[in-house]
């Protein structure tokens, strides 16, 4: 069998032997999964869909005892306006995991403009 070789980029950036980042799919994409799959060697993503800032904490918490490795969040431009988002990344900025954040769509320039400092980020797409 053919083995999938990974680069030191990938595996200084996102903590991934395999160079496979699973979609943070809303509902499918909670913390068993996306620790699940960091285990296996890719990158694992939870799916951040309406979530309230209390469920998000606690859905970084739970993946965070699942596993030790690096993993991302999800966001979805297009079900939350600006100002939520704002919140949620602001939110994000202060956590210990410090998750790579996605967004499943482009958020507006205002949304990209205010990004916290320091926060590791990238655009989905399907």
């Amino acid at each position: 069998m053919a083995r999938i070789a990974s680069s030191p980029e990938v595996e200084a950036f996102f903590g991934a032997c395999l160079p496979v980042l699973q979609a943070g799919m809303g509902g499918v994409a909670q913390p068993e999964l996306a620790a699940a799959v960091c285990e296996a060697g890719a990158f694992g993503m939870i799916g951040l869909y309406r979530h309230t800032l209390d469920e998000i904490g606690a859905l970084l918490a739970r993946t965070a005892q699942l596993t030790r490795a690096r993993f991302g969040v999800n966001l979805v431009p297009f079900v939350l306006d600006a100002d939520a988002l704002l919140e949620r990344l602001a939110f994000l900025a202060d956590r210990p995991e410090r998750p790579v954040v996605t967004f499943f769509g482009l958020p507006d320039a205002p949304v990209l403009r205010a990004l916290p400092a320091g926060m590791e980020y990238g655009v989905q797409g399907g």
